[in-house]
């Protein structure tokens, strides 16, 4: 709007009546808009309005099919209302046979929007997941179909409230995803092959010759564990220590089920094994007969075997008991309402050597207001508690900011019972008959750590667990460098200061999201979306690690972290460590499966500045030209193709929506006339003129005629159309700038006075009003 009021010129208009080339300029996405959905290394830019887009490409929304606004929810009267507003205008019966196909099709239409707004249920349903959420729910093997969930709920979901039901299918589509989700990782593996090439490696004066020839198998590790979920229990009434009988406590247990289920509490057990050992070519002398039938004693490579020198088998139980809200009676209860918001776990190994051990988790917050203290506690039996006494372990950790945590570890390591106590338990131990090997029991030192730690910034402000920057995460947020220190000592050896240092490099502005996860909270459901355009190359996480004593340097790393898919991470890593020498180790992770590859180098009395700035510099300078010539190039290539099949689809749908809304208007035209002539008649309210529309880059304004379409929505005199409706989805509207600020001119009539008005999208429209009167 002009400075005095006025409507600015408008360069385009679009008019319901008007006979015009479906190719003309104005109604096909426009080449200037088109432009700056063009990678021009913004990214946020583009992805903010590529999700004005997809809102735009989205279902109908039955809402605006109504004319109804979604918050605050319309009651059952408006929906009725509506519904037979529009019934006499789109009834079949009302228009000439002709044109039945075209009105049965606005009609069904109408109708559906009005029976799935009306159902509490589907409507609740229709806000979480849209028309095809709907459909899916109540088809076959949908929630809502036959055999599906509902049919196995105690209390029909006919019976429940709006809001009941809400909270039952969130529930319920958070299992469907878990199922999901845990059958990709439900089994974790990991995979070890070392490799020795401290043979085939010869260091020259400026560069390292490679024999391959000399490469070898060194050694291998093999680990899998299983994950089985165990049916959901009251441990308390069980066990005979709860009372909760009541309708009321009963009420309470869903209640805690619920946030147990939404926290991500569950019973699991987890059964592990694993086989290590070395790799080797055995040599074996045999006769072997020349050409010249000479025999000779030779020694000969055989197939490579394994040599298996470490088995482990174990399992593991996890429970954790949910939150209790309210005041709680009996001891038992009590006990209860402690024991809430704590992990127990419970485990036992049978191989190499029979152990037991159980913990605990639990945060407890010392002063109200203030950041919780995660404690923690574990306790090992190995072979029997008259040969030792459990070995003890305590840990504390504490938020200290929005991406700091501070922690501290204790354990008490392997001790033995004093003389007095260890003779006298010594004496109910059956002695080891003297034909039989002994066994070893292996012993632990007592350790303290002290450390602290940054860590990035996820997206979610509520983060239930504590993360270091040595945890994998499935999303990688670019934020600044982020670093962790601690301090351990033990009794055995030097005091050490371990740091790791982190930050990303070869990235854009953008974060990388790489969480196939939905989100879910107690009332809401966000599912996954698709990317809508490719994403550009994922940064590199540099990690520089090193331990100190002080006698000086112990180890040093340099570590690459990067998702090559959404599911798979590849890394690479270049250390050093005084006993071990110089090693590169490749590790491929995808979901719960890894395989890692150690590759020693060098020895440590050939390690030199020179060898270890090769290993260092040579993949470093390698992923640098992959990704500058290579990656990127091929990721803003895909991104361009992307972005102009995503411009060709917005030309598509808004010149296919503009010619529905022509011929709804053309439908609404005979009906829509009648009723104003019965509001000029009574000097009611008479829409003269109505555009809406908005401007293109280029500053050409585009705007559509919805003069007929905003006329039959006036209703006795008066005319409201809320912000919260989305306008294009409307009977007759149709949006000729998608992504665009947009906004409504209408001229209208009031008791035979002129009016006019401007809105935009984020006002609402309140006709007649005295201010929008003309002056003459």
């Amino acid at each position: 709007m002009t400075e005095d009021g006025r409507a600015p010129n408008v360069g385009t208009k679009v008019t319901a009546v008007e006979d015009f080339a479906a190719s003309r300029e104005e109604y096909i996405f426009d080449e200037d808009d088109s432009e700056h959905l063009q990678d021009s290394g913004e990214d946020e830019e583009v992805n903010r309005t590529a999700s004005l887009f997809t809102d735009f490409l989205n279902d109908e929304d039955y809402y605006a099919v109504l004319g109804l606004q979604r918050q605050p929810p319309p009651s059952d009267a408006d929906i009725r209302a509506a519904y037979h507003q529009l019934s006499l205008t789109f009834h079949p019966d009302k228009h000439a046979p002709e044109r039945s196909n075209s009105v049965r099709k606005r009609f069904d239409t109408i109708q559906t929007a009005y029976k799935i707004l009306l159902d509490p249920q589907k409507r609740s349903v229709y806000d979480l997941l849209g028309a095809e959420g709907v459909s899916q729910q109540w088809s076959r093997g949908g929630t809502m179909s036959k055999g599906g969930e509902a049919e196995t709920q105690q209390i029909g979901v006919r019976a429940m409230s709006s809001r009941e039901f809400q909270k039952w299918l969130l529930l319920n589509l958070k299992q469907r995803e878990r199922r999901i989700l845990e059958s990709l990782v439900e089994s974790r593996s990991l995979v070890t092959i070392g490799i020795n090439a401290q043979q085939a490696l010869r260091h020259n004066d400026w560069f390292p010759a490679i024999r391959l020839n000399e490469l070898g198998l060194s050694r291998f590790r093999l680990r899998t564990s299983y994950e089985v979920p165990l049916p959901r229990f009251h441990l308390f009434r069980m066990i005979g220590l709860s009372e909760s009988t009541s309708l009321e406590d009963q009420e309470d247990d869903e209640k805690s089920e619920s946030r147990a289920f939404l926290g991500e509490q569950s019973t699991r057990l987890t059964l592990t094994a694993g086989v290590a050992g070395t790799l080797y070519r055995p040599l074996q002398e045999m006769r072997v007969e020349d050409e010249n039938g000479e025999v000779r004693d030779r020694k000969v490579l055989l197939p490579p075997s394994i040599s298996t020198r470490g088995l482990s088998l174990g399992a593991t139980t996890q429970i954790s008991f949910p939150e209790i809200d309210g005041e709680v009676q009996g001891w038992g209860n009590k006990l209860q309402k402690l024991l809430a918001r704590t992990d127990v776990e419970l485990g036992a190994i049978v191989l190499p050597t029979r152990t037991l051990f159980a913990g605990f988790s639990r945060p407890f917050s010392p002063l109200g207001g203030t950041q919780p203290v995660i404690v923690s506690g574990k306790a090992t039996v190995q072979r029997s508690l008259f040969a030792m006494p459990p070995m003890v372990a305590l840990g504390a950790q504490r938020r200290l900011g929005s991406s700091s945590i501070g922690y501290l570890s204790w354990s008490a390591g392997s001790v033995f019972w004093p003389s007095s106590i260890g003779s006298r338990l010594a004496s109910l131990i059956p002695a080891t008959p003297p034909d039989q090997p002994l066994q070893i029991i292996s012993t632990q030192s007592s350790s303290l750590t002290i450390g602290f730690a940054t860590h990035p910034v996820q997206d979610s402000p509520e983060v239930s667990d504590i993360q270091t920057p040595d945890t994998e995460s499935s999303k990688l947020t670019p934020v600044a460098p982020y670093y962790s220190l601690d301090v351990s000592a033990t009794p055995e050896a030097e005091p050490s200061l371990t740091a790791n240092y982190s930050l990303y490099v070869f990235r854009g502005k953008q974060s990388v999201q790489t969480s196939p996860l939905s989100s879910f909270s107690v009332t809401t459901y966000t599912p996954p979306l698709p990317p809508i355009f490719p994403s550009p190359p994922s940064p590199l996480r540099f990690t520089l690690s090193t331990t100190l004593t002080p006698s000086g340097i112990i180890s040093y790393s340099l570590k690459g972290a990067r998702p090559v898919t959404p599911f798979t991470f590849l890394n690479l890593s270049v250390s050093f460590h005084t006993s071990l020498g110089l090693t590169l180790s490749l590790t491929l992770t995808r979901l719960g499966q890894s395989l890692s590859i150690p590759i020693a180098l060098y020895p440590v009395a050939s390690t030199t500045r020179s060898v270890v700035s090769f290993a260092i510099a040579i993949p470093l300078a390698t992923y640098a030209a992959l990704d500058f010539c290579m990656l990127q190039p091929r990721a803003r290539r895909a991104r361009e193709r992307a972005l102009k099949r995503f411009a060709r689809r917005i030309a598509h749908v808004t010149k296919k929506r503009r010619e529905e809304a022509l011929e709804t208007v053309e439908l609404m035209r005979g009906h829509v006339a009648r009723r104003q002539d019965r509001e000029r008649g009574e000097g009611g309210l008479v829409i003269e003129e109505a555009w809406w529309g908005g401007a293109s880059k280029s500053g050409r304004e585009v705007e559509a005629d919805v003069t007929i379409p905003l006329a039959g929505m006036v209703e006795k005199g008066q005319l409201v159309l809320r912000r919260q409706v989305r306008k294009g989805g409307l009977m007759g509207w149709w949006d000729p700038c998608p992504g665009r600020e947009k906004v409504l001119r209408v001229r209208y009539l009031f008791r035979g006075e002129g009016h006019e008005v401007r809105v935009r999208d984020g006002e609402d429209l309140v006709l007649p009003r005295r201010r929008d009167r003309r002056e003459v």
